[in-house]
């Protein structure tokens, strides 16, 4: 963890906080999450992916520059205890979103899940980790309840560090990791602050190897569970 934190060599006498790190950017990097979609403004989907693999780089960077933020990065998630399926330490919230640093294990995948009302990006900082994504189809957007949903594919990659994968409010908002080293480290901004108590889990209804257009899935909320 520390030798791939030090590839950005920065050093900061005074022990700044996050937001500090952030000040004057963060409504910026706010803004171009919330520009995705298909009226974004973006020319397209990979210009939109480059776009936003530059800001949340970048947003790195700069809490970089926050020695509470190497510390967490360096020493906090190295050492980190595991007593849950995947790790979460807030690092900077406001009325606009959060950020913060998620972790996930080998052998221990996160089930596919959604973010109700909510996009945002994920950056693995160490690791890697296998993402895959599905939007809900639209006749079962409206169904506040369990059973079962078609789910579209619409994409399944592995995650490097200093790359990014990212959800928006309807499309791509279910997805599930798997890492595929001892722990994967990644820096997830989500946006707006949602609490996501609606929350649900969705688990294919049949074994397959994945990639399909279209797949069936029991749809659990969080409150059942």
């Amino acid at each position: 963890m520390t030798a791939q934190a030090q590839i950005l060599d920065f050093s900061a006498p005074d022990d700044i906080s996050p937001g500090m790190a952030l000040q004057g950017v963060w409504q910026d990097f706010a803004n171009s999450i919330a520009a995705m979609g298909n009226d974004s403004g973006y020319g397209d989907n990979d210009e939109m992916c480059s776009v936003l693999n530059h800001n949340t780089v970048l947003m790195h960077k700069l809490l970089m520059s926050s020695a509470t933020y190497r510390n967490i990065v360096n020493s906090n998630f190295s050492r980190l205890v595991r007593t849950k399926h995947w790790g979460w330490r807030s690092i900077y919230e406001d009325e606009l979103g959060r950020v913060g640093l998620f972790s996930v294990y080998r052998n221990a995948p996160v089930p596919m899940h959604d973010h109700p009302g909510t996009h945002g990006v994920l950056m693995v900082i160490e690791g890697e980790v296998e993402v895959e994504r599905y939007t809900l189809q639209e006749q079962c957007r409206n169904r506040n309840e369990s059973g079962i949903v078609d789910l579209d594919f619409c994409e399944r990659k592995i995650i490097k560090p200093f790359e990014i994968t990212w959800f928006q409010e309807k499309e791509g908002n279910i997805h599930g990791l798997k890492s595929l080293s001892d722990q994967c480290v990644m820096l997830k901004i989500q946006l707006p602050r949602g609490v996501n108590c609606n929350r649900s889990w969705y688990f294919p209804t049949f074994s397959t190897g994945g990639g399909q257009k279209v797949m069936p899935a029991r749809r659990i909320m969080n409150r059942f569970l």
